[in-house]
């Protein structure tokens, strides 16, 4: 394995870990709980966004992470 899966597999434990911690220590007490409030509301909704919003947030981390190893593996291969 090369040094760029290395730093692929780095970049996603990093990830899996602030990514948890901003769910665990900043998005569920932000607001009342969905359940006794209901999803539709403000802060029910903005709890679902945000929540959306880091998986996103890692899928395109990850995506331009392997493009990167892709074409550096590209790269390499043409030498």
């Amino acid at each position: 394995m090369g040094k760029s899966l290395y730093m692929i597999v780095l970049v996603a434990w990093f990830l899996v870990l602030g990514e948890s911690f901003v769910l665990f220590e900043i998005i569920i007490p932000a607001s009342p709980r969905i359940h006794s409030v209901g999803a539709l509301t403000l802060f029910g909704l903005a709890k679902i966004l945000m929540t959306f919003a880091l998986g996103v947030l890692w899928f395109v981390v990850i995506g331009w992470m392997r493009n990167r190893y892709v074409k550096s593996k590209l790269l390499l291969d043409r030498n």
